[in-house]
């Protein structure tokens, strides 16, 4: 995304962003219309998009589905186009493809069990992709008729077998991996948070940011919730200014949260952890995926909107 100079594509998405506000005066609740009969409201639209998708894209070639240090600027733009603009600016787009009957669909944000839903049915095909390439290099192996050379076909039964032994001996979820993946929330660590943590650290927050996501990805959520609860810690002292006391005591005195983080949700992440860490029977449960996902939502929002005066305070 950026290592202190900005990538091009978050270039080119602030300086397209900030003209479709100006097209629409800061308020998207007309843009379908407005884009209908404007062809340069439709054009910026489709450009936006555009670059929108290509950094969603980007996001998630990289193992880590976090990116630091990023320009704050763009945090706050990005997370504005998500919140405000992605919708109806989608639906110029299936406008534009003469999907017109379908644009009504998307006017209300989906809902954390849709995009559950919609991930699962992305994964399920991928992995059924994944299943049939071994299953075709199985037949071929298999069939007497096919002149491969001897060492070929055992190598190929070979890794038949190890795929085979992937998933029954180690557990391998391969539909559930990819599901739990793309629903992970990538999240982009401002300056200021970043020049805090070195990369090289055992404990960097960088290092318990990666485990925590991918112990939710490989379907470890107990292991998940430890790290987070170890991330929500260091966030809270380091960048809130809540070094003093236990993380109860923390979070109580915490007087700049985010709006977009009330005490309430914090405290429930806190327990939540507590139970598993205290081995608490009578309270700990298995949790599900989505509240793991708005636990993991809930530090994204807590680490992006980290206020830069306290961070330059520690500096």
């Amino acid at each position: 995304m950026a290592i202190e100079k900005d990538h091009e594509l978050v270039v080119k998405f602030m300086s397209l962003y900030s003209e479709l506000q100006e097209y629409t005066d800061d308020d998207p609740s007309g843009l379908e219309a407005s884009a209908e009969s404007d062809e340069s409201v439709k054009e910026i639209c489709l450009e936006v998009l555009d670059v929108a998708s290509r950094l969603r894209r980007y996001e998630r070639l990289e193992r880590s589905l976090f990116a630091g240090p990023v320009n704050p600027q763009f945090i706050k733009k990005w997370r504005d186009f998500d919140g405000r603009y992605a919708i109806p600016v989608g639906n110029v787009y299936l406008a534009d493809l003469g999907f017109e009957l379908f644009a009504d669909i998307l006017t209300s944000k989906p809902s954390l069990e849709r995009k559950i839903e919609a991930a699962d049915a992305n994964a399920r095909y991928q992995a059924n992709q994944i299943e049939e390439v071994i299953s075709f290099a199985d037949e071929q192996a298999s069939d007497e008729s096919r002149s491969f050379p001897e060492d070929y076909v055992d190598e190929l039964l070979a890794g038949v077998v190890c795929w085979e032994r992937l998933r029954s001996q180690a557990g391998l979820d391969l539909r559930g991996i990819m599901r739990r993946r793309s629903l992970v929330p990538f999240v982009l660590i401002p300056r200021h948070v970043d020049r805090h943590h070195g990369e090289t650290e055992v404990l960097s927050l960088r290092t318990l940011l990666l485990q925590a996501q991918e112990a939710f990805v490989y379907g470890v959520p107990f292991a998940a919730l430890a790290l987070m609860r170890s991330i929500l810690e260091i966030t809270l002292s380091i960048h809130y200014g809540a070094s003093v006391g236990d993380l109860e005591t923390r979070i109580k005195d915490c007087t700049n949260l985010p709006r977009t983080v009330p005490k309430a949700a914090l405290h429930r992440l806190r327990r939540l952890a507590n139970d598993v860490l205290h081995h608490n029977r009578e309270q700990v449960q298995l949790p599900k995926e989505v509240d793991m996902v708005v636990q993991l939502n809930l530090l994204r929002k807590l680490i992006e909107e980290a206020p830069e005066r306290i961070a330059a305070q520690r500096s």
